[in-house]
């Protein structure tokens, strides 16, 4: 691994960093429209990264990057945790507004069924 691709790497992961950190910021403050925004920001780091890893030898990648990406998956895994909860408590939100909303429309009542079909005796 050039000492060019390590820079770039490192600039890049300190990036997405600060990306998740925001992130769960916004989401800690319900703010989707800064979270929507920071997510697309993150997706286009993702990709270069990818990108710049997918040409060199991942066998030769430095300490100091794994650390980093370790440090990312930690703060990862506590964002989808947050983001889970979230999407929990809009869940028993929707359950709760369709039990009232079902409530509104009443009680049905059964028709009196009509025979399908007459007899020869009717």
């Amino acid at each position: 691994m050039g000492k060019n691709h390590k820079k770039i790497i490192l600039t890049l992961l300190n990036k997405w960093r600060s990306i998740i950190v925001e992130e769960t910021g916004a989401l800690s403050n319900n703010d989707l429209d800064q979270f929507e925004t920071l997510n697309k920001k993150s997706v286009s780091i993702q990709a270069q990264l990818e990108e710049i890893l997918s040409t060199i030898d991942t066998n030769r990648v430095d300490k100091e990057v794994l650390g980093l990406m370790e440090e990312l998956s930690a703060l990862h895994s506590g964002l989808v945790t947050e983001l889970m909860q979230g999407t929990k408590e809009l869940s028993e939100k929707i359950g709760i507004l369709r039990k009232n909303k079902t409530s509104l429309k009443g009680y049905k009542q059964k028709k009196t069924s009509t025979p399908r079909f007459m007899s020869g005796r009717t």
